[in-house]
């Protein structure tokens, strides 16, 4: 990580308060790597509200606003390890299954990669030509023990070591009145927390700390009857 990297937060919604329980979605800026810009996605579990391990579903959506997108990456695979269809974001997916929907990590770029290892349920990885930068995911997990954060995407754009801007933002949003989705057990059922929506810049000047955004929110009884339904 560049620890000189600046992180400027454009607009941070969804904020979860000590008082209101839900999972944490994290937007980390990892400052340059190999001369492009490296953005990482974690999602910690609620444990205490779950009562306990829980499994998690996620349907998020991230945009890049200013340069173009290089490659998404499902970090963890053998943890966000099954394909799942969620709601259209963008339009532009690639619909699979029936009811048709987009599944797994879909990207909308001029040249890009997605890589995602994850080998249960739908399709996993598309990446439909076009100038947007933009990314779906819907993913989900098996039972998580522990209230630790677990890295989802590490999402690259192109930075000023290859020709880039000299500086990265992206905006994160999803189907449910603009927000994205995370969804936990919380107590004996499956809640859905439709909470996820900002954005954030790194760039150049480059100060000597650097900063994080934890946010909040998709569909976990859901992702815990596909699993079951695959055991």
């Amino acid at each position: 990580m560049n620890t000189k990297t600046f992180l400027s937060a454009l607009c941070v919604a969804a904020l979860v308060s000590p008082a209101f329980a839900a999972p944490i979605l994290s937007i980390i800026p990892q400052g340059q790597q190999a001369g492009n810009w490296v953005w990482e996605v974690d999602v910690t579990p609620d444990i205490v509200a779950a009562g306990g391990p829980t499994p998690l579903d996620v349907e998020l959506g991230f945009r890049l606003t200013s340069d173009p997108l290089v490659s998404v990456t499902n970090l963890s695979p053998a943890i966000f390890d099954f394909n799942t269809p969620g709601n259209i974001i963008f339009g532009w997916e690639t619909l699979y299954g029936s009811p048709p929907k987009p599944e797994g990590i879909e990207a909308k770029c001029t040249a890009c990669s997605v890589t995602n290892l994850a080998f249960l349920g739908g399709n996993a990885a598309t990446v439909v030509p076009g100038s947007t930068n933009e990314v779906f995911s819907a993913m989900g997990t098996g039972v998580v023990a522990t209230a630790t954060p677990i890295p989802f995407l590490r999402i690259v754009a192109l930075g000023p070591g290859n020709g880039g801007p000299a500086g990265s933002t992206i905006q994160w949003l999803g189907a449910y009145n603009g927000k994205g989705r995370i969804a936990q057990a919380v107590g004996a059922t499956g809640e859905n927390f439709d909470l996820y929506s900002g954005s954030a810049t790194q760039g150049v000047p480059e100060p000597t700390s650097i900063a994080m955004l934890t946010l909040g929110a998709i569909t976990i009884a859901a992702a815990a009857r596909r699993r079951r339904s695959v055991a």
